[in-house]
């Protein structure tokens, strides 16, 4: 593909193309995320596919560099599972220039919104990085989601975040933790806790054909589901595993950004890869409990579990490491159990494995999970994105 010019595709923000929907005043969702559209299905996913049931969605995931790309290539490819969903992908030349590359992805920008006649438009970001080729842009609205909180060893990239949020006119952000930091950032912040698919995760609170890589597998399983990265404490799952060899650790998900070297090893340890969205209700119906290993260090403060939910709609018993987060409102109301070391974790999933005889626990969870939807959490956030459309 040749390297486009801006000169050559302008933005289109001055005529009238498409219809607009005089409901909504916008017709299309732009969205900028570091996460593949493929990896774990998780908040992002959630949100856009809902928000392509009104209006069309481009998910631009964040460049790939590639020795091997001479040229940059920009592919577009219509999801055929959601209405008026596209997921965009752009692969560069490895040795473009900082500066080469905010040209070229404008340029990308451009031929993407003039193909596809993108002009009554609002703009969501999770990629911080992307506002530094977004500034030709005209949206009606700027969303922000924040989901993780940047660490002070990144000043670079708290100083791009502080650029994003002068330009948003709105903040969403996943948990109480999150919130809490970025609400005297910006005059219209408001947090949305991830939520769930019900119907989906419900289906693992009886007993499923099990799947052929969990079958053989010993009980009790302890399992946990996600992206095995930096935030996994991983020398808790080599503590617990050596202690009671008996019960059988299951993780699900890809390795990301640590080096499989360092995970523990062990014949009570498996590690079954990542798994389609789908089938997860499968493997967790085959577990007595799962687990939220999540380093407790104060760089991992902020880190949101946001597989709770899923979990209970389970009926699956939870341990987790001391989150705040996970203690508010999952362990003030009696849905999860914490623990700070080996010793309370080894105690607390003892107990925790009884827990799917106790029918009060279960309908704590159904009340708890009444008012708890990805379709309620997009809904309440559709309502605030038309009331701040600029005219």
């Amino acid at each position: 593909m040749k390297s486009f010019d801006t000169e050559e595709y302008s933005f289109p923000h001055d005529k009238q193309i498409v219809e607009v929907h005089e409901d909504d005043n916008i017709d299309t969702l732009v969205c900028f995320s570091p996460i593949k559209w493929e990896s774990v299905f998780q908040r992002p996913q959630h949100l856009m596919s809902h928000a392509s049931k009104k209006w069309r969605v481009f998910y631009i995931e964040d460049p790939i560099f590639g020795v091997t790309t001479p040229e940059p290539e920009l592919n577009i490819k219509e999801l055929k599972k959601y209405k008026n969903l596209f997921v965009v992908s752009v692969r560069l030349p490895a040795e473009l220039s900082a500066s080469e590359t905010i040209k070229t992805m404008e340029s990308l920008l451009a031929k993407l919104c003039n193909d596809y006649k993108i002009e009554n438009f609002g703009t969501w970001y999770y990629s911080i990085k992307s506002i530094r080729y977004t500034a030709r842009l005209y949206p009606r609205v700027v969303i922000y989601d924040c989901i993780n909180l940047i660490r002070n060893t990144q000043p670079a990239l708290i100083d791009t975040e502080n650029e994003l949020i002068s330009q948003t006119d709105l903040v969403f952000t996943n948990g109480k933790t999150i919130y809490d930091e970025k609400q005297n950032w910006h005059p219209q912040v408001y947090n949305f806790p991830s939520s769930i698919d019900k119907e989906h995760f419900m289906q693992a609170r009886i007993e499923l054909p099990e799947p052929s890589d969990q079958e053989e597998i010993l009980f009790p399983r302890l399992g946990l589901y996600g992206a095995i990265d930096e935030c996994l404490d991983i020398e808790l799952l080599r503590a617990l595993a050596a202690r009671r060899p008996d019960w059988q650790f299951v993780l699900l998900g890809p390795i990301i950004g640590i080096d499989e070297d360092t995970l523990p090893k062990a014949e009570n340890i498996h590690y079954l890869g990542e798994k389609p969205y789908q089938v997860l209700p499968s493997y967790i119906s085959g577990w007595n409990a799962a687990l939220l290993l999540v380093l407790t260090s104060k760089a991992r403060q902020a880190h949101v579990p946001t597989r709770t939910p899923e979990y209970l709609a389970a009926f699956k018993p939870i341990v987790s490491t001391s989150v705040p987060d996970i203690i508010s409102p999952y362990e003030a109301m009696g849905l999860v159990s914490t623990a700070e070391n080996v010793f309370e974790f080894e105690a607390a999933i003892e107990e925790a494995l009884s827990y799917n005889k106790r029918k009060e626990w279960k309908k704590t969870i159904d009340d708890f999970l009444k008012s708890h939807s990805w379709d309620v959490t997009w809904q309440q956030m559709r309502h605030l994105i038309k009331t701040n459309i600029i005219a």
